[in-house]
């Protein structure tokens, strides 16, 4: 019977008031996550244009088209170009063949002069002739290299030719979707003039502003945690740049991820968790009263002699949580603590605890960097 008795649950009196408790235990640490923002961009975007003006004679692709490096894009009207090039083509092909002319005509003076010196040897020539002949052929040396001027002068007229038409078209620069496209066929466009524009494909960039106290924290290369578009994404830290913000005073952290199902435009977002070495509790925000000169106080469940009765402890709030608090005071490892419904208790009041729940320790802290 006594057995039987021992079993069955306390019955709550009107002297006794139920109450939850949690008890709480002794941390060295707590840790923090903090989140810093910043927005999507591409690795490369460019704005395409010419470097003169002209007609636009065809334009190869459409908006959202994927184009790869080398691809031409869009091309002016270039047959005034192409006539500059075939005259200057031209004009190096007939010295060329003049060039030949003179190189046969000066081989001919040369031979003439040799023979012409075999026979003064012999006494059969006169020196005036010689002389004669030794001029031809200088003048004949002169006028072939005259000619050879007159060829890399007209070569380079031709690479200038060349190179004109060939910035007459546009091709794409890297790997690539076309974002923008500014004209259409038969358009006349200005010297430096927005035609199109790219972004690159591939991985998508995000610079974030991260305090000088966290970046201790980040290590180039390592994958970290990111949040957009409602998902959670992970990027790697390619590059800390050495200078601050010199309005926030934030050091710039610049992380690479796949562009995969995002935007470039759209906030995305860095979590960083940091373990702060400070000793103290975590309690629900529920077990706090406000105290005096800054201090929160809390109620303590303590075994006396007629039940349990409860007593204030004084605490500091160290770290505040979505709802829980990490605090330092009077208080002892293991200790139960009232979890709620703290302004209907007095210290020294009888109460009985009929349910303890643990601490949930959500100590999430947002903060949004440049």
């Amino acid at each position: 019977m006594l057995s039987l008795i021992a079993l069955l649950p306390v019955k709550v009196t009107a002297d006794l008031l139920p109450v939850t408790a949690t008890r709480v235990h002794l941390q060295q640490s707590y840790t923090v996550s903090r989140h810093y923002a910043g927005l999507l961009t591409h690795l490369r975007t460019s704005n395409l244009g010419f470097e003169t003006g002209g007609l636009v004679a065809n334009v190869a692709v459409r908006e959202g088209d994927e184009v790869t490096v080398g691809r031409t894009l869009i091309a002016l009207d270039s047959a005034a170009s192409e006539a500059e090039q075939r005259a200057a083509a031209a004009e190096l092909d007939s010295i060329g063949a003049s060039q030949a002319a003179q190189r046969s005509a000066l081989d001919l003076a040369l031979s003439s002069l040799q023979r012409y010196k075999d026979l003064v040897v012999k006494g059969h020539g006169s020196v005036q002739r010689l002389d004669e002949l030794q001029i031809q052929a200088q003048v004949e040396a002169a006028q072939l290299q005259v000619l050879k001027t007159r060829s890399q002068a007209a070569q380079s007229k031709l690479d200038l030719a060349n190179v004109r038409l060939k910035k007459l078209s546009i091709a794409a620069p890297f790997d690539a979707i076309v974002q923008t496209r500014q004209v259409d066929e038969g358009s006349i466009v200005s010297p430096g003039q927005t035609v199109l524009t790219l972004v690159e494909r591939g991985e998508l960039e995000l610079k974030v502003g991260i305090p000088d106290a966290m970046v201790g924290h980040l290590r180039r290369n390592r994958v970290y945690e990111l949040k957009a578009m409602d998902r959670t994404i992970e990027g790697r830290l390619s590059a800390i740049l050495p200078v601050a913000d010199p309005v926030t005073g934030t050091v710039t952290a610049v992380f690479r991820l796949s562009n995969e199902g995002l935007y470039a435009g759209t906030v995305a977002e860095l979590v960083m968790t940091a373990e702060v070495p400070e000793a103290g509790f975590w309690l629900p925000l529920s077990a706090l009263s406000e105290s005096q000169r800054g201090l929160w106080s809390v109620l303590a469940v303590m075994d006396g002699t007629k039940g349990q009765t409860v007593e204030t402890r004084l605490v500091e709030i160290i770290h505040r949580g979505n709802d829980a608090v990490f605090v330092r005071g009077t208080l002892s490892d293991g200790e139960q603590i009232v979890a709620g419904g703290t302004a209907r208790i007095v210290p020294g009041q009888l109460v009985i605890v009929t349910q303890e729940r643990p601490t949930s320790i959500a100590a999430t802290t947002r903060i949004v960097g440049e």
